[in-house]
Formats: structure tokens, sequence, C-alpha cells
């Protein structure tokens, strides 16, 4: 349930890395615009925690109550397609990092139950559906305004059911939300036991158990970081290079997600049971290796390679596997300057603000000003420094500078 707008290497991931859930917009919009003035005017209410005016409008608007957006093309996709007023409370997603939810949110949202609102209404295409409480317990503006909890708690209190948003706090990993929804009376079930740390509860669990809910399972453990539910999980017939169901990461495989949480454990277990290194994600096309090697991951980067992953220079570079980068250079030295996929070793490791890596190279003669790329990366006419400044690598950007890197000059 949350947008992730994030860079990728390999043509991995990008953002991941969690923008995470803002997306771009004109200066001074919070969000895309809604045709309808009127349902516009109470979304502005809902934003300045005006609980007197909005229960006025609300009075003098009742259609508004359960009405939802149409026509409008920003509010028909995805997981927040044709929302209600009450999904708004919710500000998953949000649009701006500027947004920020009123205090009284609480009591906002009670305005609008009070009047009538459908406490648990979907919103979201088919197959991507959701209601308010799973939109709050998976959001992030909520949970870092500490009003997360006290939302869940309201919501349940009034009606919403814990069970149904408890895979949307699983599949985001807002563990606070989970423990939450669980005191809220959420049902006991093979995801929820997979997270736990009862062996016997999760087996009596999977009996007769789908495989789509046995994938969300090995997703919940892997999530977790638990590898022993994901022996047992494993052995039940879940498939660790499955792409996930709907809601869950669906373009990517419990591989993927282990190696972006660096879980080694965990990814030693999958492949001791048939895991691969090799799957593509459906989206950026990158493989579990990219997935770790961009989110920083760097033991488990190095268990891959133990594992037989054959990875490039650039990527050794970008991936800041430094031992494996002094045995190529010794080997190679005359590659240095070698133009990969991505682009040189060096503009890979500014970009990723491996720092070690770039005094290796530029010791062992990298061209600190080289602006040639590769074919898949935007790196033609971008010096190594440029490639640091595109990363926000600011101890890469000034190590780069110390030894004369330039950006690149257009002739």
């Amino acid at each position: 349930m949350k947008t992730r707008l994030i860079l990728c290497y390999s043509a991995v991931l990008l953002l991941l890395i969690n923008l995470l859930e803002a997306h771009e917009m004109p200066d001074g919009l919070k969000r895309p615009i809604i045709e309808d003035e009127i349902f516009a005017e109470a979304i502005e209410m809902i934003d300045a925690g005006d609980t007197e005016a909005l229960a006025a409008y609300l009075k003098e608007h009742p259609e508004l109550i359960n009405k939802r957006i149409d026509g409008d093309k920003d509010y028909e996709t995805g997981y927040f397609a044709s929302p209600t007023l009450l999904h708004f409370t919710a500000y998953n997603p949000y649009w701006t990092h500027s947004i920020k939810p009123p205090a009284n949110i609480v009591e906002v949202t009670e305005v609008i139950l009070d009047a009538g609102a459908e406490v648990d209404v979907f919103c979201g295409e088919s197959g991507n559906q959701g209601t308010t409480l799973g939109l709050v317990a998976s959001g992030l503006l909520l949970r870092e305004n500490e009003l997360q909890i006290p939302m869940i708690k309201m919501l349940t209190r009034r009606g919403a059911d814990p069970s149904y948003a408890l895979g949307a706090a699983i599949a985001h990993s807002e563990w606070d939300a989970v423990d939450a929804l669980v005191e809220a009376g959420a049902e006991p079930s093979p995801m929820l036991c997979a997270i736990q740390d009862d062996p016997k509860a999760l087996k009596k669990s999977l009996e007769g158990i789908d495989s789509i809910s046995l994938q969300k399972a090995l997703f919940a453990a892997v999530s977790k970081g638990k590898p022993e539910n994901v022996i047992i999980l494993i052995d039940a017939g879940a498939d660790p290079n499955a792409f996930m169901p709907e809601s869950f990461h669906a373009h990517s495989t419990a591989m993927h997600q282990a190696a972006w949480n660096g879980n080694v454990e965990i990814l030693e277990v999958m492949m001791d049971s048939g895991g691969r290194f090799d799957v593509k994600d459906s989206i950026y096309s990158g493989d579990p290796v990219g997935w770790a090697g961009h989110n920083h991951q760097d033991e488990a980067v190095t268990f891959f390679i133990s594992r037989g992953y054959e990875a490039t220079p650039q990527q050794l570079a970008a991936w800041g596997q430094l031992e494996a980068m002094k045995q190529w250079l010794e080997a190679n030295p005359e590659k240095v300057d070698e133009v990969g996929e991505w682009g040189t070793c060096l503009q890979q490791a500014a970009f990723h603000g491996r720092v070690d890596v770039i005094e290796l190279l530029i010791e062992n003669g990298a061209d600190v000003n080289n602006a040639n790329g590769g074919d898949r990366v935007p790196g033609k006419g971008k010096t190594p420094l440029d490639k640091a400044i595109a990363g926000n690598r600011n101890e890469a950007i000034a190590l780069l500078k110390k030894h004369g890197g330039e950006p690149y000059a257009m002739e």
C-alpha cells in the first residue's frame, strides 16, 4: 500500500528506497487536484483539523459522506482508486513531504464516522483493495507523527476489522501496527503465526492452507526475520523463488525481500532449499543480489558472491566489495577505466558513496574525470563527481574534489 519511488542499480529498486510513499507534486499542491470543489473543500477541512467546520459541512452536504471521487485520473488506479472522504484521513499515500496530518486526526475521523461513513468501505482497484484501517496500519505519515496507533485503536473500536488490515501492516513491516491490531482482536492466521515464535502453532495453522496464503506467510516470516519459520513454510511447500501475491510487493520474490533486508541467515536457509539469486523482479529487472547491493546490505552481497554469483567489476565497486576489487585490479590493472553496462567502476563507486573503493580506484590510476558511461545508465557525460552529486554522497564529493574531480563540461 505504499508507493515507492526508488532509483535502481542492476535495474533494481529503486526506492525502495520508501521516496517511500511520496510523489512529486507542483509547488504548493498537497495532492493531485480534485475536480469536485465541494469534495475538495472537505479535504481542506480535514487537513486543517477543523472538526466544527467539517461537521457542519457534512450536514450541509450529506452526499459527501460516502461519495467516491470519480473522473479524476490520479484517483483511478492503484490501491487508492475511488477513495471516499474517510480514506483521506489515513494520509496514505501522500504526495509531498510538506503535508502533515492534523494532530487531532482521530477526532476529525470520528466526525466523518459520526456523520454516517462506513468504517470498512474499500478503495483501490480489484485485487489491490483496502480499508481505511489498512491504509492507516501500512502508512508512514501517521506513524511518523505518532498518530498511527491512536487511529488504529479508534477505528477498531468503531468496528473496523483488524484481521483484514493485518496483511497490509505485515506487507510493509509496520510491526507496532501489527501488535495494535492483534491487541484489537485480529484473528490468528498462518501469516500472523509466521511472525511469532510458536512453531507448533504455525504448523497447525498450515493445515489445508492454499498456495497464496502460504506465500503470504513466507513473506511475513522473511520480513520479520524468522529463519525457523521460513524452514517450516518451505517444508510445507512455500516457494522462495515464486513472485509474491498481490499487495505483497508482487513484483518480487521472498529472495528479493530477504536480500533487501540483508538477512543472511534467511538467505542461506532459502538457498539451501533451492532459492535462486538470478530471478529478476518484474518491474526493475533486478535480481536479489542487486537489491541487496542497492540497499547497502554488504554482508548479503558478500554471501551471494560466496555462493557463486559472478559480479562485474562495476557491481563490485557499487556494492563496496573492497577485497574483491583489490583482487580484480591486481589481475586487470589496465581495465581500471573500463566502461561496463553501468558505466565505469569509479562512476558507480561515486554514485553509491563507496569512499574506500573510490580511494582504491584512484590509487590504481582511475581517471577521476572520465565521463564515459554505459548503455543502461545516464552516465554518458557524467563524471564521477556528477554521479556523487546525483547520489547525494557528500563524503565522496569531498574526496573526488580533493583529487581534482570536476563536473562534466559540455563542449
